[in-house]
């Protein structure tokens, strides 16, 4: 023990010292960012890069591309960091082993852990700096502490006030991989989030003064939370005919912050808070997102306490009420209620929802099953709005239709049946059963359906009157409960709502014929996705992806055949997807109309079928692709979490 020592008293000492020295150092560094940020190169490189991202977010379309190729340049520094630090250690290391003994592989003198003390606080120092550099290179945590960095910077550089205020809404995106087109019917549907999305940094303050920026779209959006805000789908024609939605175009995108106003406001009411205090709050907003993102800001802002299945619904007030779009829930319930490796799913009639688990994370938490799928995002470069497009709420209509025409199907080989027992029970013919015992017309067929509540009343006191005279009518009384559970229904079908939901398979099977061929496709696409998401979520559970994954093309083509949504690239997209190696199954991503495609793809084939669909595309729609960057023309993604506030 005295010997090592006497050999090596200079690394005891020194060694510690430069422990001592490089510590003091990163205190007094740090205590002077804090404190007198321009005396450092760490505080003023801070500074500079507040100002740039102000400056990029002034005149973004023009500054894009200079955005762009510094962000990159930021992430070549890291790597080559990275990359110096590995070298190092591998650089040392060989040296120190200069002194490595065959003959004693093991002694600790020679070895290359040895007798140099000094070899292993440098390999955790270079190691230190390498997982640094690794960390901003970007691994898929999302968002990052960069990102919500610049997002802090940006917020505060536009309320002057400091960063540590700023909140952040962190909505993901979501995606749907069966269950599409069949939420606005009340079916269900299969969704889950990816990690990306869109960031919100705000901060509340007195001011009833809302400000909007995006990083995303051009303008800026400013209105009072004070003022009324009209629906935009009523204003919509009006301000076609005056020629001025030109003015209202640059941005149109912050419509769906007003209608979170509207929406949170209503629901204010219902729930006897007190508005004003929604008056008195600044808004300060980055990057756009849907409706979600909106109301969350909201209501951390007031001090709201709003559930998410409540959030639901308010969201469906900004896309039904405000904007007019006649869609479902899928997209807020996806956002709101998915939790990380699990496939959310949701019946949109009930509102029930349930998480379904892969098989590994049942067991003991730890899901091994995830790490054999990614999630691809390819995009075609069409950009439209569904405000914009009449295509979706006119499948909306005919699905609408579709349910009328089959619940009217529906209740008439109903009413037969239920006359029919009625008119057995009261020993008459079904013919003269209403004018025999409801004084209605003589000969008329009635449908149970449309019964008005005076007819029901007439019933209902037929009823008491048999309960007297049972005797003269053969002792009907064992049957009177049925003969209501058949009034109620009766009463109920009048007031059904014709969704598709509503119908029954069975009923379906059996007058399907009777639609108009288009009619006839949007039905046949909501009841076989319906089936399909049952089958999904099995397979789900079970962790058979490439089961999955078929159901997942079925619906896609489902989509195209049935449903006619989609166009040319978007159809192009799907079927490179269905191509590339590894892919398990793909489909539409969103309404269908516009946008990216998605698929599920074996992990270690992700990069291959990325790489498939690049060099493919841009054969099929070159100009299309060319609008895309080629590093965001196709993503790889993994599960996400739920919107939240941080």
């Amino acid at each position: 023990m005295m010997e090592w020592i006497r050999k090596s008293y200079l690394d005891l000492i020194l060694v510690p010292l430069a422990f001592m020295i490089i510590i003091s150092y990163h205190v007094w560094l740090w205590h002077k960012v804090r404190t007198q940020p321009l005396t450092t190169i760490i505080g003023t490189n801070a500074i500079g890069r507040r100002l740039w991202v102000s400056s990029m977010m002034k005149d973004n379309d023009k500054k894009n591309i200079l955005a762009v190729q510094s962000l990159r340049n930021a992430v070549m520094g890291s790597t080559l960091m990275a990359t110096t630090s590995i070298l190092l250690c591998s650089g040392l290391a060989a040296v120190i082993s200069s002194t490595y003994s065959v003959k004693k592989p093991l002694d600790i003198s020679d070895t290359i852990y040895g007798g140099h003390g000094e070899f292993m606080p440098i390999v955790l120092l270079i190691g230190a700096a390498f997982f640094s550099a690794m960390s901003n290179m970007g691994f898929p945590s999302w968002p990052s502490e960069a990102e919500l960095n610049v997002l802090r910077a940006v917020v505060s550089g536009m309320s002057g006030r400091d960063a540590a205020e700023v909140r952040v809404v962190v909505s993901p995106y979501r995606i749907c991989p069966l269950g599409a087109h069949i939420d606005h019917q009340g079916g269900i549907v299969s969704a889950m989030t990816i990690n990306k999305g869109v960031l919100l940094g705000f901060i509340p303050s007195g001011d009833p003064q809302v400000v909007l920026r995006s990083g995303q779209f051009h303008g800026e959006v400013r209105f009072r939370v004070d003022d009324v805000q009209q629906p935009k789908h009523a204003i919509r024609a009006k301000e076609k005919a005056n020629d001025c939605s030109k003015i209202h175009e640059e941005c149109i995108w912050g419509n769906y912050a007003r209608g979170a106003l509207v929406s949170l406001d209503s629901f204010v009411v219902l729930k006897d808070l007190i508005v004003q205090a929604l008056a008195l709050q600044l808004l300060l907003l980055l990057v756009f997102q849907a409706g979600v993102a909106y109301l969350l800001a909201l209501e951390c802002a007031n001090n709201l306490i709003v559930s998410p299945t409540e959030n639901i619904e308010l969201d469906r007030l900004i896309e039904n009420e405000y904007l007019g779009v006649r869609n479902g829930i899928l997209d807020q319930s996806a956002v709101l209620l998915s939790r990380h490796g699990c496939l959310t799913c949701m019946n949109c009639k009930t509102k029930e929802h349930k998480l379904i688990h892969p098989p590994k994370l049942q067991k003991n938490g730890v899901s091994e099953e995830q790490k054999t799928y990614k999630i691809l995002l390819a995009f075609s470069g069409l950009k439209q709005a569904l405000t914009s497009n009449p295509g979706y709420n006119q499948r909306v209509a005919e699905c609408r239709e579709a349910a009328r025409l089959l619940l009217e199907a529906q209740s008439r080989r109903d009413d037969t049946s239920d006359i029919g027992r009625l008119a057995e029970v009261f020993k008459c013919g079904v013919g003269t059963f209403p004018s025999t015992y409801l004084g209605l017309p003589h000969g008329g067929r009635i449908s149970l359906a449309i019964l008005d509540q005076s007819v029901l009343k007439r019933i209902k006191r037929s009823i008491r009157n048999l309960q007297k005279g049972s005797s003269e009518m053969g002792n009907p009384l064992a049957r009177l409960s049925s003969i209501v559970i058949i009034l109620e229904r009766a009463s109920g079908n009048g007031q059904m709502e014709p969704l598709l939901c509503n119908v029954e398979p069975a009923a379906y099977e059996a007058n399907k014929y009777k639609l108009e061929s288009s009619l006839a496709r949007r039905a046949e696409h909501y009841f076989s996705e319906n089936m399909r998401v049952t089958k999904g979520l099995e397979a789900w559970a079970s962790g058979k992806w490439e089961e999955f994954g078929k159901l997942i093309s079925a619906s896609g083509l489902s989509s195209i055949q049935n449903y006619e949504c989609g166009c040319e690239p978007l159809i192009q997209l799907y079927e490179i997807l269905l191509r590339a190696p590894g892919v398990f199954g793909a489909r539409f991503s969103g309404a269908g109309f516009r946008g990216c495609c998605l698929a599920f793809v074996e992990s270690h084939h992700a990069a291959e079928a990325v790489s498939f669909v690049r060099n493919e595309y841009p054969k099929l729609q070159p100009q299309l692709a060319s609008n895309l960057k080629k590093d965001n023309a196709v993503l790889i993604c993994e599960a996400g979490d739920c919107a939240h506030v941080i």
